[in-house]
């Protein structure tokens, strides 16, 4: 009878207290400290990206000297092949096309395109500035004369041209990445030369 008894008290406790908490809420109470730095979380898996990069492409400068057209003070020379043929209207939207330069006898000096070299102790107000233009399935790099010049090939030689081509988003992390470092970009995308 004793637990019978002890049972419905603690029954009838148990709904007064549940039933009595009724009535608008207070007030936000104030905030809690800051708490401790919880563990640093495992590496994740390293992502997977598609990136694109041609070899190093060789243009004579027998091909620049054709390619001039002296009236516009420019030299055209159109890359395409097999992974140039990745180019997309959707990697032109959502995608990075980079190209890169370098001299043959200099493989260490690797310029980003766009540039300008200044030859002005060579010639007085003389300056070539490289530059392309990525359409689907080619690029064009333009070599741009600032003036008449008797000729080219006093200022350009052979030279090697890479592609490489970045698709759109993947959830790759660019900002960490100085796109104009060659040796950067190929550090972090595993380029081989």
């Amino acid at each position: 009878m004793k637990k019978n008894i002890y049972s419905l008290f603690t029954l009838l406790l148990t709904v007064l207290l549940f039933n009595a908490c009724k009535g608008p809420a207070g007030d936000p109470g104030p905030a809690g400290p800051q708490g401790a730095k919880g563990d640093i979380g495992a590496k994740g898996d390293p992502g997977t990206v598609s990136i694109i990069s041609t070899g190093w492409i060789t243009v004579s400068e027998e091909l620049f000297k054709a390619s001039y057209v002296p009236e516009d003070l420019i030299t055209n020379i159109k890359f395409t092949g097999p992974d140039i043929d990745k180019i997309s209207q959707k990697v032109l939207d959502d995608g990075i096309i980079l190209v890169y330069n370098r001299l043959p006898t200099s493989k260490n000096v690797i310029n980003a395109i766009p540039y300008t070299l200044d030859l002005n102790f060579y010639e007085p107000g003389l300056q070539l500035s490289y530059f392309f233009e990525a359409r689907p399935k080619e690029v064009n790099c333009y070599i741009q004369f600032s003036k008449a010049v008797n000729d080219i090939s006093d200022y350009v030689g052979t030279e090697e041209f890479r592609v490489v081509i970045i698709p759109g988003p993947s959830g790759l992390r660019l900002k960490n990445i100085d796109l104009r470092d060659y040796n950067a970009v190929k550090k972090a995308f595993n380029l081989e030369d």
